[in-house]
């Protein structure tokens, strides 16, 4: 039986990283303090969010060079067409994905498919969402936000896929978040490769992009659409690091079961909460599991059959994992 378990868990977060590595999110515009917020570079009416990616971007003139770059990265993975191929390593292996986006009638659209061996994760097709390239947040945060947690240095330029790239050193002001270190293409300021750091100076996660097949300026307006309804952000949760926020909750399938999942971020960093039943048949033993640079926090609540199992993964220190699992507060049915 502890075999059967073994196999189970070890199959299960696989795919549970998969989902987190493919980083599917809503096209939201969400601040932290649950208000509707005006990303950079756009304008507002009621509801939704238009950013203009065809105005030139405006930063305030007392922003450091390697802020500004990280603020122009993170617009500009909105406001281009890209069709990309992108590897993933860690101490579990190398993964690759194909990555394409797209913006249609004010709307984006992507197309993400796992290039390897993982048959029961098919490819997704989404509109409204967007895959983040490198999990780096989209034009959702502040300036304001993203300096409170984080300091940016210059490092220099380096060659990534062909492609003079700036390179900035991301540095956590607290220890709830990793150390990055982020490749910022100098021309479309599209992030081109992106490694996390644990607080040792090892390094625990790297994704790049290893070959683009396309790469178009989209100069249109783009629609952001508010935070999907639903449950209250926080029905799970009753601690999170000071700046996460909910981006985005949706349904998955995971070995024929689904769970329900939550994406918080606080602009740079992340972490995703699954819940689902707690079924004899998917039963997953308690416990921490650590593969690269992600880690899979599992707990129970209630009783076999009745209850729920939780799983909290992301690419944020275990002990923040720890913290946030032991207190979700789920309601057995």
């Amino acid at each position: 039986m502890a075999s059967k378990n073994n196999s189970r868990l070890q199959a299960w977060i696989m795919l549970v990283l998969l989902f987190f590595c493919l980083d599917i999110r809503p096209s939201v515009a969400q601040s932290s303090s649950g208000q509707t917020a005006t990303p950079i570079a756009s304008q507002s009416n009621a509801a939704r969010i238009y950013v203009n990616c065809g105005q030139p971007q405006v930063l305030p003139p007392h922003l450091p060079n390697a802020t500004g770059l990280i603020i122009r990265s993170i617009n500009a993975t909105r406001c281009y067409n890209y069709d990309l191929l992108i590897a993933n390593s860690n101490v579990s292996g190398l993964s690759t994905y194909h990555v394409n986006h797209w913006v249609a009638k004010q709307v984006e659209r992507s197309y993400v498919q796992s290039l390897d061996n993982t048959s029961s994760l098919r490819p997704k097709m989404l509109e409204n969402e967007l895959p983040s390239l490198f999990r780096l947040m989209t034009g959702d945060s502040s300036i304001e936000s993203l300096t409170a947690h984080y300091r940016f240095h210059y490092v220099g330029q380096q060659l990534i896929a062909n492609h003079l790239a700036n390179v900035i050193d991301i540095l956590p002001n607290d220890s709830f978040r990793f150390a990055q270190r982020l490749w910022v293409d100098e021309q479309t300021q599209l992030p081109l490769k992106r490694v996390t750091i644990d607080p040792f100076g090892r390094v625990v996660n790297t994704s790049q992009v290893v070959a683009i097949h396309s790469l178009t300026p989209y100069s249109g307006l783009l629609t952001l659409f508010p935070l999907r309804e639903g449950a209250s952000p926080h029905h799970w949760v009753t601690w999170l690091p000071h700046g996460f926020h909910m981006e985005g909750n949706t349904v998955v399938d995971i070995q024929g079961h689904e769970m329900e999942s939550r994406f918080y971020s606080d602009g740079l960093s992340s972490l995703n909460i699954f819940i689902g039943p707690w079924l004899s048949s998917a039963a997953l033993p308690e416990g921490t599991n650590i593969l690269g640079g992600a880690s899979v926090v599992i707990r129970h609540f209630g009783q076999p059959g009745a209850g729920y199992q939780a799983a909290v993964t992301g690419e944020v220190p275990l002990p923040v994992l720890i913290r946030v699992a032991d207190g979700l507060n789920v309601v057995e049915k």
